[in-house]
């Protein structure tokens, strides 16, 4: 019998507590709305800036689809002349291979 009124005093608290917590969350709630219509800007501001985050979070493409982007570009970039390419390009690359070498060595991957 003792351990059903040390549940019930439980089930009590725990309510309490709940209430307690949904009273809080909806003060915030109201006091957010009221400051949003106190200060149109600085709202703006705030969304904006979340929407920004939003947006480069769902647009940010993973790591191997960066490759196979890279990959379709210097698929593209071989139909182009030789006498045409830029010397600075080739010579990026070649530091852009060097350095992926030099980084898998290191980590032991190559």
């Amino acid at each position: 019998m003792g351990s059903v009124g040390t549940i019930g005093k439980f089930r009590q608290n725990l309510f309490a507590y709940c209430k307690v917590i949904v009273t809080d969350y909806a003060t915030v709630a109201k006091e957010t709305m009221k400051s949003c219509k106190d200060h149109p800007f600085k709202t703006g501001l705030y969304f904006s800036a979340l929407g920004g985050l939003i947006y480069a979070y769902k647009t940010n493409p993973s790591e191997e689809e960066m490759r196979n982007e890279l990959r379709e570009k210097r698929q593209l970039m071989v139909l182009v002349p030789t006498t045409l390419h830029n010397a600075n390009s080739g010579k990026l690359e070649l530091h852009f291979v060097v350095f992926s070498q030099h980084t898998f060595l290191a980590q032991k991957r190559l």
